[in-house]
Formats: structure tokens, sequence, C-alpha cells
């Protein structure tokens, strides 16, 4: 497997390395959800959730973010995206990495609000995941994006339940679900 590569911005064509085990992005669908970012929406603050490699958070330091939190549980993941972050140079105030699993992210983090959340979980977990508990997370005109297989019932996703669904883009495999709150429309 190709190491992923950062497409535009500031550290274009950074080469990253990627954990064992890992499934990054790939360059197709990552290129198709910044496409849609960069042109109907605005992101400073950014959490990449399940982080992997950072590949997802790197790419959006080096277009538009100002600052990145990073959630990934597996600490030789961790290790990797500090790698790719000094790799790239990015300045250490504008990242943070939480070596946590999700519900321990979210009650340690009780204040961290963002404009963008991308969550890339892992694909037998997408369903289980209580992706709705990110309600508080989210400013007001905030946009989440969760990246699942493409063939998933939606029905069986529990962050429908608190967001609105703004946007579904089918890619190959993949499929980027775009979501608002609720309280924003």
């Amino acid at each position: 497997m190709n190491s992923p590569r950062i497409i535009a911005g500031k550290y274009k064509n950074l080469k990253l390395k990627i954990p064992l085990g890992i499934r990054p992005i790939t360059e197709r669908v990552k290129t198709t959800l910044f496409d849609i970012l960069d042109n109907n929406y605005s992101y400073k603050f950014v959490a990449d959730l399940f982080s992997g490699s950072g590949n997802i958070g790197i790419e959006a330091l080096s277009r538009r973010a100002t600052h990145v939190t990073f959630l990934e549980s597996d600490s030789d993941s961790v290790k990797i995206i500090l790698e790719n972050l000094h790799k790239a140079q990015v300045s250490e105030d504008s990242y943070y990495i939480y070596n946590y699993d999700f519900d321990r992210f979210l009650r340690k983090s009780p204040n961290n609000t963002f404009d963008l959340i991308i969550a890339d979980p892992p694909f037998n977990l997408i369903t289980s995941i209580p992706l709705y508990k990110l309600k508080d997370k989210i400013v007001k005109d905030g946009v989440i994006v969760i990246k699942i297989p493409t063939g998933v019932n939606l029905s069986q996703l529990n962050s429908l339940k608190v967001f609105n669904l703004i946007r579904l883009e089918k890619i190959g495999e993949n499929t980027l679900i775009f979501l608002k709150s609720k309280i924003s429309q």
C-alpha cells in the first residue's frame, strides 16, 4: 500500500507514515471530502476522530484549519501521528492529541467545541459508537462528516437521532455523511 500524501495547501505532497493494520482514507475519498468542505463550509477548529495516521487532520491543517484535535486510542498510532506532525513541522500550538477511546474523550474534554468534526471509525464499530454524543462538541453551524462503508443502512446510525443529514456522497466503497445539528437549522 502506498503511503498517503497531503493533497493541497502548505504541506502539499508530504508523504505520511501509516500504522500497521490501519486502512487510510483513499486519496479519491479525501479529495472529494475536502473539495466539498472547501467549497461549502468554513472550518478553523477541527476534530479528527479515530485519527489513525493523522492524515485527515494534517490535511485540514495544510488547508485552512488553525487547530486540530486528534483522537486516537492506539498508542502506536499516536506515536505515528506525532511523527507525521513533526515531519510536516506543524507548530505544537496548532494541535492536541487525545490518546483516549471515544467515551473517555467526551468525558475528559467537556468544553471543547469544533466547527468541523470528521469521524472515520473502524467499519466494524460504525453502528455501535455513540456518535450522537457529539451534539455537545459541534458549534451551532458546524458540520460533522462520518465516513462509512457504502451499503450500511443509514437507519442503523445512531447519529441521525440528533443531527440532520445535509449531504450524502458515495465514492466507491465509501460514503461520506454530512450532518448538522438539528438546532442550527
